[in-house]
């Protein structure tokens, strides 16, 4: 009987998350899917006592690896589609020994009218479909993104890697720009 219950307890996933953020006048916006972060962020809370240890991490993980990291947690990998956008980032959560503890570098943005983007642990970088920078802010020093930077006010090294994860990111999800170059001036595409 209780621990029967407990037992069930253990073995049970539990995910809360939500939609994403509405505005709600931040930044003079009303709507969601914005670059902002009041929009771009989303709770994400795994209780699954069985597999999962106790802790707090500041993992980037979007929308699309929602489902794999879930059916990798449940040990379901041989269920996740080939031909997702998403990745399984359970190796990571469950601190297993056997794989690498593969924690993401950034998260891919997808906003309305073609916008795209990423998110790393400093900063977020996105583009309007004319290839012009139109969000570009340093978290760590303006966690409230009130001040737009361009390119050229980061380090190099920097620069450099923001553009090499969005052709990444685009290269990965298969999107027309990186199957077309598309302003290559702005965006490092891998070889």
């Amino acid at each position: 009987a209780a621990s029967d219950v407990y037992k069930r307890q253990q073995d049970t996933l539990i995910v809360f998350t939500s939609d994403h953020g509405e505005m709600m006048g931040s930044h003079g916006k009303m709507a969601k899917n914005e670059v902002y972060e009041e929009s771009l962020g989303v709770p994400l809370l795994f209780h699954f006592p069985k597999k999962i240890e106790s802790q707090q991490t500041d993992m980037l993980i979007g929308v699309p690896d929602f489902m794999p990291t879930i059916l990798g947690v449940l040990g379901l990998e041989e269920y996740i589609p080939g031909s997702l956008d998403g990745r399984d980032y359970s190796s990571y959560l469950l601190q297993e020994e056997t794989h690498p503890h593969v924690k993401p570098r950034s998260s891919l943005y997808y906003g309305k009218f073609n916008e795209l983007g990423i998110r790393t642990e400093r900063y977020t970088f996105a583009i309007d479909y004319n290839g012009r920078v139109f969000a570009l802010f340093d978290n760590e020093n303006d966690p409230y993104q009130l001040n737009g930077l361009s390119l050229s006010d980061l380090p190099e090294a920097d620069s450099q890697m923001l553009r090499r994860e969005l052709g990444r990111w685009l290269v990965q999800i298969g999107h027309p720009y990186a199957r077309k170059k598309t302003f290559s001036e702005l965006i490092i595409y891998p070889q």
